[in-house]
């Protein structure tokens, strides 16, 4: 964890300490904002019609008509709970800005949705530039692992970037030259995040494409409830359209099929100790542990589809175990991907 993990814009990102005093400033992709940002109206906007629905078939039900205002608000209040939850994380990493400024004193300012925060170190306070493995992000359509140069401080939250670009896009040389500009140690070796953002047993972390299959699965969810409550709410007060209990079957159909895939679909894998854990983005019974020994095979799939007008690059790995059909599926899209442990693990690539 630094102050800054996201991928910055413009990337690579290579700060400039060729004049002191130094200043630059830190952000992510302004469309990754617009997505994230339009995620979450489409959800308020969709749990608040959901909210109603549901409010109203439930005081038809049980008699309450005369309760619905404080049975929407009770409801209303767990969506937003959860929808918080959820989303929130991902919003506010979305429009964090950081600007730092480095002289004899380094000055940060920290600033998101919620927060505007300002701190300053002594130069002398830091422990001099190290290179920090950043895994396997999405750039793009591709996976690419990252390596940052990082002003290192003794608290890891306070760790400043200095450079962040492709493994091998930056290196040893990179971080002698910042040393160098700032009059600090180059330190040796390559660091991780471990025990901060990133522990030394984890093999797939997947927070922003699970939060995209969640979207969808919850969407055809919703949707079905919508209109199957609307179907029973028309066989309780008025006459049944025909449209409505054909498009509750049809979308109860691909929320059937959307279960069965998000009940295996990784978001989180690690390994230790010959022990393998992985979390699913199931609602209930996510996590699964097993001995490495039960695992029969991954196999990589490219997954690719061009057409004239479009490209898709969505490579996966099917992991099969012995006792759980099917298999679990790993999104080579992830935010994290240790394919040397994937590897060891007995990956085979298929095209």
């Amino acid at each position: 964890m630094t102050v800054f993990d996201g991928v910055p814009a413009p990337f690579p990102f290579d700060a400039d300490l060729s004049d002191r005093p130094a200043h630059f400033v830190l952000r992510g992709d302004p469309a990754e904002r617009y997505i994230v940002g339009l995620l979450t109206l489409f959800w308020l906007a969709l749990g608040a019609a959901v909210t109603v629905a549901a409010a109203m078939l439930l005081a038809a039900s049980l008699g309450l008509q005369t309760y619905v205002v404080p049975i929407v608000a009770i409801l209303l209040t767990v969506f937003l709970a959860a929808l918080a939850w959820w989303l929130w994380p991902q919003l506010n990493a979305a429009f964090r800005t950081v600007s730092v400024t480095i002289d004899d004193v380094v000055a940060v300012r920290e600033r998101d949705l919620v927060s505007d925060r300002s701190w300053s170190q002594p130069l002398a306070a830091f422990e001099g530039v190290a290179q920090i493995n950043r895994g396997t992000r999405l750039i793009g359509n591709t996976k690419t692992p990252l390596l940052a140069i990082v002003l290192k401080h003794p608290d890891q939250a306070r760790s400043i970037p200095l450079a962040i670009a492709k493994s091998g896009g930056v290196g040893r040389r990179t971080v002698a030259q910042k040393a160098r500009q700032l009059g600090i140690a180059a330190l040796e070796g390559i660091g991780d995040e471990s025990g901060v953002s990133l522990s030394p047993d984890a093999v797939v972390v997947n927070r922003w494409q699970a939060m995209k299959v969640r979207l969808v699965y919850w969407g055809f969810v919703a949707a079905t409830l919508i209109f199957a409550g609307g179907t029973l709410y028309q066989h309780v007060y008025t006459t049944i359209d025909p449209a409505w209990p054909i498009a509750a079957m049809a979308l109860a159909g691909v929320a059937v099929a959307m279960h069965f895939y998000v009940r295996r679909y990784v978001i989180g894998m690690k390994e230790r100790d010959g022990e393998i854990a992985v979390c699913t983005a199931s609602l209930l019974f996510r996590w699964h542990r097993f001995p490495r020994s039960r695992i029969r095979s991954l196999d990589y799939r490219a997954g690719r589809l061009v057409t004239p007008r479009h490209s898709v690059n969505a490579p996966w790995v099917t992991m099969r175990v012995e006792g759980y059909g099917g298999g679990f599926i790993i999104d080579m899209q992830s935010d994290f991907v240790n394919m040397q442990k994937l590897e060891t693990l007995g990956l085979r690539t298929r095209g």
